[in-house]
């Protein structure tokens, strides 16, 4: 039986069992999901098909790796493909581990053979060797172990490889990631800044990432070595990271999310020289409703809605529909049943169309959030249907448990009809919602986040653009672009 032992336990991770879990659940507790027993709980939710996480020891990114492991959480992951780069080894080509065991102090892990078999080829090959001094995936393993069960792993590492064999492992990779498989890729990005470049290069690089777009990454890359000729690096896996963008093209993953981002400097107070951590989620989602934390991405959308006569809600009516989205989480958390409406005296309500969000949080911090523009059904279903969106099926985070009933509140936002205006001089930042559309790519900022994040009008709408739509931060300033502002009738419990 051959086990590949740790390398850096005591020096990246502590090396006590103890230690090294009591200091990952630390770092998961810290993560806006709160840490939950779910047992046998049906999954709704789907969970991310590949993830990016940074590798330094734990002290500098590991509360940026928790941001990303916290996403999978209980999921019913069976094999976990590693891919990085090498930092140790010289050689060509792709190299793979097929030892029976990686072990960690938290135990071992046990190495798919069989997937390994499906992937390896003339410049794909198993190199025990070249894994025995590299630590970037080493260093992932005790976060698995935390937040998973019953998995396999398959280690990869990049050495000097060609743009074929790039494509190539992304390919064999891409054949055979299935739902109960997922892809890490583990990277750092800029190395050795000043704290004040890093922010601005790291930036540009996770903004390229998050577009999910390979060529518009390669370029960015390129065109940050011209600006800045004396930064090491400004993702020290970069092949791994093109590897991660060609399977998203492959699967057709549509959807991304940076959950967290930040340096050494702001960790170690010095900012001299740095390096930049990020946590990155890719998704695929079938649904072309509106997903996110107070915001909506959708694409392909539908027809942006017609302006219809409306009067805001009255106090009474507000409070009915908060009851009413109550009554439907809690009977469906407890249930999977929906609850007939009670419309009682509030009739009014049968003929009101609005587009919803629904927005639930947890001791102040998003647990879930799902809206649409598109008024083709009245309030009441409406709230029902979208209630259980943000609940069950908003695929940054876990399906709702009974357990966390009693700490969500939930907050309702009723739009106004969209209005298309000719200058970004017309959005009253906290007052209005943007929705911008560019050919078939969408998205929106409910009015609330200006205020939440302090955001200037450029930084709101370049995060739009980016973040949220995976076009260029600048998409805002594109003819192309159509912009439409909105207002928001905002109330919760």
């Amino acid at each position: 039986m051959l086990i590949r032992q740790p390398v850096v336990a005591g020096q990246f991770y502590p090396n006590s069992a103890k230690k090294l879990s009591s200091t990952i659940q630390k770092f998961l507790n810290k993560v806006n999901i709160k840490n939950t027993s779910l047992g046998a709980v049906t999954r709704r939710g789907k969970p991310p098909k590949i993830l990016i996480v940074p590798h330094a020891g734990y002290d500098y990114s590991g509360q940026v790796a928790a941001h990303a492991f916290r996403q999978i959480e209980n999921y019913n992951f069976k094999h976990i493909v590693l891919l990085g780069v090498s930092h140790s080894a010289f050689f060509r080509g792709i190299a793979i581990d097929d030892s029976d065991f990686w072990q960690t102090p938290l135990g071992k892990i046990k190495i798919s053979k069989n997937f390994i078999a499906k992937l390896t080829d003339k410049n794909i090959f198993v190199d025990k060797q070249a894994h025995q001094q590299e630590h970037s995936l080493e260093v992932q393993l005790p976060f698995l172990q935390e937040v998973l069960k019953n998995f396999q792993i398959i280690p990869i590492l990049i050495g000097q490889a060609s743009q074929k064999d790039l494509k190539l492992l992304a390919q064999k990779i891409s054949d055979n990631l299935n739902n109960n498989t997922l892809l890490i890729i583990s990277s750092d990005l800029s190395h050795y800044p000043k704290q004040k470049t890093a922010q601005i290069v790291d930036k540009k690089t996770t903004d390229a990432i998050l577009t999910l777009k390979h060529k518009r990454f390669v370029n960015t890359l390129s065109q940050l070595k011209q600006t800045y000729p004396n930064v090491d690096t400004f993702a020290c896996a970069s092949q791994p990271i093109e590897v991660a963008l060609l399977v998203a093209k492959n699967l057709k993953i549509n959807k991304s999310k940076l959950l967290h981002l930040t340096n050494s400097g702001k960790i170690t107070g010095d900012g001299n020289r740095v390096v930049g951590y990020a946590s990155i989620a890719f998704y695929k989602s079938s649904s072309q409703s509106s997903v996110g934390a107070t915001l909506a991405v959708a694409r392909n959308d539908a027809a942006i809605p017609s302006e219809h006569k409306s009067h805001e809600l009255s106090s009474q009516e507000q409070k009915f529909l908060l009851n009413y989205s109550r009554q439907v989480l809690e009977t469906y958390t407890k249930t999977g049943k929906t609850p007939k409406e009670r419309l009682n005296s509030k009739n009014l309500l049968r003929s009101k169309k609005r587009g919803i969000f629904i927005t639930l949080k947890k001791h102040g911090q998003l647990r879930g959030c799902i809206g649409s523009f598109v008024a083709n059904r009245t309030l009441l279903p409406t709230i029902a249907k979208t209630t259980i969106a943000s609940a069950f099926h908003d695929p940054r985070f876990p399906p709702l448990t009974k357990q966390e009933l009693k700490d969500i509140k939930i907050e309702i936002s009723i739009l106004s009809p969209l209005k298309k205006i000719n200058s970004i001089k017309q959005i009253k930042m906290g007052k209005h919602g943007v929705y911008l559309k560019y050919v078939n790519c969408t998205g929106t900022f409910l009015p609330q986040v200006a205020t939440e994040t302090g955001w200037t009008k450029k930084e709101f709408l370049s995060q739009l653009c980016s973040q949220k739509m995976g076009l260029r931060s600048d998409c805002y300033l594109d003819p192309k672009t159509e912009i439409f502002i909105y207002t928001v009738q905002l109330f919760s419990e």
